[in-house]
C-alpha cells in the first residue's frame, strides 16, 4: 500500500489504528509481533580491510610504484634513499584516514548505544 497516495481514513483502517493513536495494549502486541523499529546492522570493515581498501586507490599505487622505481634507481646510483620518504608520506596517508574512521565509528555507536 502506498499510504503517502491514500486517504487518512484508508490508511488507519489498513493499519488498524486509529487517530488517538495505538492503546498501551496494542503497542504492545505490536511490539511483540515486530519488534523494535531498528535498522539492522552492517557488516564492519576491520581496520586492516580499510587499510587495504585504501591501498588499492590508484593514486597511493601510483605512489608505491615511483617510490619503487626511484628506490632501485638509488640502489645502482649509489644515492641516498630518498624514496624512503615518499614510502612513509604514503603509509601515513593510508593510515590516518583509516583510524580515523575507526574513532569516528566507535565513538557513533556509543552514542547510539548510550541512547537506547
Amino acid at each position: 500500500m502506498k499510504e503517502y497516495l491514500s486517504s487518512i481514513e484508508d490508511v488507519l483502517k489498513e493499519q488498524n489504528s486509529s487517530e488517538q493513536g495505538l492503546t498501551s495494549s496494542d503497542a504492545e502486541k505490536r511490539l511483540q509481533q515486530y519488534g523494535k523499529n531498528k535498522l539492522k546492522e552492517g557488516k564492519k570493515a576491520s581496520l586492516f580491510e580499510r587499510f587495504m581498501k585504501e591501498l588499492a586507490d590508484p593514486m597511493i599505487i601510483i605512489l608505491i610504484v615511483a617510490a619503487a622505481i626511484s628506490g632501485v634507481t638509488a640502489f645502482y646510483e649509489g644515492e641516498s634513499f630518498t624514496d624512503v620518504i615518499i614510502i612513509l608520506a604514503v603509509v601515513i596517508s593510508i593510515f590516518v584516514p583509516s583510524v580515523n574512521f575507526t574513532a569516528q565509528e566507535i565513538a557513533s555507536i556509543s552514542i547510539i548505544g548510550g541512547a537506547d
